[in-house]
Formats: structure tokens, C-alpha cells, sequence
């Protein structure tokens, strides 16, 4: 099968490149999907050959994965034919990409979304590439181990084949068909990038170094995580971070100030989407704690929660659908100053709950739809009691 890509636009831009008419463009085909990038070489790149045809899956970073009859670049439409100029440059049966610098003179600079298909383990990156999208290998079930080229200024690959950016800040991407159970993060780290980790089944346990303060969104989606420490110095944790780990049933959290990222309430009541999956049944909250997030804890399924006497405020939804939770308890000594929000709405077998002397303020339907809980006892500290 060959393929011809000709241009419906006579100055269609491709990542800021001007191509002409029946130029052939630059583009990287595996299996069902496209890389995109700002160039290719004349060289014809090692174990790559291409098996493409009008039926195969494209996508880019600003559009939807979809079956088309057209390839769509940077929102300019390009027809598909079965007559071809660009002809063996990937063959989907290769376990091993590696991408060259260049293809008909223009500098290979990006990686797309969805652009390696299921069959491939290896991927060489060459060292012209500078940016990679958040879901470049969201299709590369088999991958093992990804490989930087040396040379390469903004990313490198640890011995174990996981992808970082070059100062070893931030985890790009593990390999979905990492072998290990455990990761060992480089102190440096502070970023784990969206979708770093996820679907990434093998994967048991990992230790969150000191340094980290962001996860992202789909950070730890689909893993095989039983037990996860969030540490102090977390700062922002990403949309369903720890979503959808079957394994996952004990939380120890002991960030100082963080935010959670939920998708919004609308999907927080309705599609029971939340941060840590829906077989959590053991959370510890550590005494480094300040804030609780907002959505933080939702429907969880963990019976008992002891809140530390560092602890001042609740976020709103915080504890929103907890089931199966029957009591809150404060540490001695609390400083609890503030509930918000509909924080422990929907707790139907909450029974018992401990208000703090210091407590002031009261969000909302805090406590509404808790149809166990009987009777709460007001502190004389408060001044804001919301409906």
C-alpha cells in the first residue's frame, strides 16, 4: 500500500511550515495514527515501513480520534489516495520505532497525540524533538521502554526506559508495559505529568519523593497501586489522578496545602467520578495537614475518618457521597475553623460527628442528605451557618 497526501489548500500550514500543492508532507504514520511534525528526512529511518490506507485512524492534538477518509493536520484537510509518492516508511508488524530527524529536509521538532499503535515496544527519539503530547502513547499497549537519543536537549530516558524532561523536573511518560512492580523517582523530581503512569497494570507500589508538587491529570489512572502516600509538599493533584486502581484501598494523605482538580460537580454527583477510584476503605490524614481539598475524598468507601488537630478547613464536597462512612472524629486539639459546602452531603450511614470549639463557619447544605446522623452539637464559636 502506498499513499499520497495532496493538499486541498495551496497554502496549508503544517506546525508553521507552508506546504504546496502534492508536496509530500510531514508526517509520521503508525498503524492507525499519525505523529506530526514540523519536518521530515529524505533518509528512510530504520525498522520503519508504512502500511496506511484511506481507512486508517488519524489524529492530532486539536482534533478527535476518529475513522476518516482524511487525514486532518492542523486543521487543514489533506485527501488520501491509493497512488503514492511517500511510500514504505512504517510497517505496523515493527516492535522498534526510531524516528529520524528528518524527512525531505524538514527538522522532526513534535510528537502527537495517539501517534504509535498497539505492536510497538521501543521507541527511539531522535534529538530534534522538543515536545511531546500529554497522550503521544495512549495507544502503545506493548510499549516497554522509550529511548532518548543523547544529543537530545529537552528530554532524556532513565535506564529503565521511562521518558523525563531533561533536568530530570518532570516524569513524561512511563511505558504501559513496564515490567516492574515498583518505580524509583529521582529526587529532582517535581512533576508528574498528565497520563504519566497511566494503564501502567504492573505497576504496585511507589514512593512519591520529597521534592514532588504536582500530579497530573490520569497521573496514576488504571495502575496496579494497593496503597499510595501523598506527601507534604504536594501542591495540585490532577483530575482522576488515582482513578479506576482496582487495588488501591488505603489512602495516607498528608499534603500541607493542596488543590484537587475534580472535573466539576455535575460530574462528581452524576458519573461518580473522583480522585482515588471507588475502592478506598482506609484513609489516614497526616498531621502535617492543613487544608482538605475541595472533591478530595468523594464517594470513597472508607467507614471511619480521624481528622488531625492541624487540620482548619474542609473543602466543599470533600467528603461528598461517602457511604459507607459512619463517624468523624477530631483530633485532640483541633483547629477546625471551617466546613464547606455540602462537604459530607450524601453520607447516609454517618451517624456520629465531632465539631471543633473553634469551628466558625458552616457551608451549605454540609451535612444534608446524612439521614443517620440524628443530632449535631453546635460550637459557640460559630458565626456562619449557611441554610
Amino acid at each position: 500500500m502506498k499513499l499520497e497526501v495532496k493538499s486541498t489548500d495551496k497554502k496549508a500550514n503544517l506546525t508553521n511550515l507552508k506546504l504546496k500543492n502534492k508536496k509530500t508532507i510531514a508526517t509520521l504514520g503508525i498503524l492507525s495514527s499519525l505523529i506530526l511534525f514540523s519536518g521530515c528526512s529524505k533518509e528512510q529511518p530504520k525498522n520503519i515501513t508504512p502500511e496506511l490506507n484511506t481507512k486508517d485512524t488519524i489524529s492530532t492534538e486539536d482534533s478527535n480520534y476518529q475513522e476518516t477518509d482524511e487525514v486532518i493536520l492542523e486543521g487543514t484537510v489533506y485527501e488520501t489516495t491509493e497512488s503514492s509518492e511517500l511510500d514504505n516508511m512504517f510497517v505496523s508488524k515493527d516492535t522498534v520505532v526510531e524516528i529520524p530527524e528528518k524527512y525531505d529536509d524538514y527538522v522532526i521538532t513534535s510528537i502527537s497525540n495517539n501517534a504509535f499503535g498497539e505492536s510497538i515496544e521501543e521507541i527511539i527519539i531522535p534529538s530534534t524533538v522538543n515536545s511531546i503530547a500529554v497522550s503521544a502513547f495512549e495507544k502503545s499497549t506493548s510499549l516497554r521502554k522509550i529511548t532518548v537519543d543523547k544529543s537530545n536537549l529537552a528530554y532524556l530516558s532513565s535506564s529503565d526506559g521511562i521518558l523525563y524532561s531533561y533536568d530530570m523536573t518532570e516524569l513524561v511518560r512511563c511505558p504501559m508495559d513496564y515490567e516492574s512492580p515498583t518505580v524509583q523517582l529521582p529526587e529532582a523530581l517535581e512533576k508528574i505529568n498528565t497520563n504519566a503512569f497511566r494503564n501502567c497494570r504492573a505497576i504496585q507500589e511507589i514512593n512519591l519523593t520529597s521534592n514532588i508538587t504536582d500530579i497530573g491529570d490520569y497521573a496514576f489512572y488504571g495502575t496496579g497501586l494497593s496503597e499510595i502516600t501523598i506527601p507534604k509538599t504536594i501542591k495540585n493533584i490532577g483530575t482522576r489522578a488515582f482513578y479506576s486502581c482496582a487495588n488501591l484501598t488505603t489512602v495516607n494523605y498528608n499534603a500541607e496545602y493542596s488543590t484537587y482538580k475534580s472535573d466539576n460537580v455535575l460530574s462528581l454527583i452524576l458519573s461518580n467520578y473522583n480522585c482515588f477510584g471507588k475502592n478506598v476503605t482506609k484513609l489516614t490524614i497526616g498531621d502535617t495537614v492543613k487544608t482538605i481539598p475541595n472533591y478530595i475524598f468523594a464517594r470513597l468507601n472508607f467507614a471511619e475518618v480521624v481528622i488531625s488537630s492541624t487540620v482548619e478547613s474542609i473543602g466543599s464536597y470533600a467528603f461528598y457521597g461517602c457511604k459507607n462512612l459512619t463517624s468523624m472524629k477530631l483530633a485532640n486539639g483541633s483547629n477546625l475553623l471551617s466546613i464547606g459546602e455540602s462537604a459530607f452531603s450524601g453520607c447516609s450511614q454517618l451517624k456520629s460527628i465531632e465539631l471543633s470549639d473553634k469551628l466558625n463557619t458552616i457551608g451549605a447544605s454540609a451535612f444534608s442528605s446524612c439521614s443517620s446522623l440524628a443530632s449535631v452539637m453546635l460550637p459557640e464559636a460559630l458565626t456562619t451557618l449557611s441554610n
